[in-house]
């Protein structure tokens, strides 16, 4: 019974990542609300790991822009989305998945919740067979560890030895190319932030990490920018 339900999600949360690419029009939400209504039968019926990850995710999907994931349009569906990946988690197959760990934490850093977000991104890296390519848990993290920075939550030099140790382990774990673009997508999204990064990695001395960020920008097309840049912080 599960497996037929999933027919019914799964299409819908496909559209919208079409969406976020530009390769589709806007998902019809009546979609999201019978998966939902479906899934929540299943729970009633035959609760268990596989329902509640894919209730999960549906909550999750209805809780988020289409187009801007990071923007909440129902804060209640994230909520119950946290509620359903908790129970998953629950399960012995549920604390091994990284991709739970990845959606719980996505809901926690939409919601404001940097920290726990940042918790739950380690463990999904953690998770991460070597040799993965699926590389979105450790850009999520950078993002929360940046996004807890600006809000001075975390110190330049906490900032600085987090990064430094997560991307050591990203090394040992992700494809070069594969991490690379992950990096690479960050740095568009936030390159004040990257900057601010660099000048206290350089304060520290870690300046083999500042020219690891610098390299990642010139290979993206964006040299020019990056060496201006980098002239800008002094060494």
């Amino acid at each position: 019974m599960v497996e037929k339900r999933r027919s019914t999600s799964e299409p819908t949360c496909t559209d919208l990542e079409r969406a976020k690419m530009g390769l589709g029009g806007m998902p019809d939400r009546n979609h999201l609300a019978c998966a939902k209504a479906d899934l929540e039968e299943v729970v009633r019926v035959c609760p268990g790991f596989k329902a509640y990850l894919d209730i999960g995710q549906v909550y999750y999907y209805m809780g988020v822009d289409a187009v801007q994931e990071l923007l909440a349009v129902d804060e209640a569906a994230l909520n119950q989305a946290l509620v359903f990946l908790a129970k998953a988690g629950e399960s012995e197959l549920g604390a091994t998945l990284p991709e739970l760990q990845l959606l719980r934490g996505k809901c926690l850093r939409i919601k404001g919740e940097d920290a726990n977000a940042a918790a739950c991104f380690k463990r999904a890296v953690e998770l991460d067979d070597a040799g993965s390519s699926h590389t979105e848990g450790f850009g999520c993290l950078l993002e929360a560890l940046l996004a807890q920075w600006s809000q001075a939550q975390l110190s330049d030099g906490e900032l600085g030895r987090e990064v430094d140790a997560w991307l050591r382990r990203a090394q040992d774990k992700y494809p070069a190319a594969r991490l690379r673009q992950e990096l690479q997508r960050v740095w568009r999204g936030h390159t004040d932030e990257v900057l601010g990064l660099a000048r206290a990695l350089v304060a520290q001395g870690r300046l083999a990490l500042v020219r690891l960020l610098f390299e990642t920008m010139e290979r993206e097309g964006e040299g020019a920018s990056a060496l201006r840049d980098r002239r800008a912080v002094s060494f």
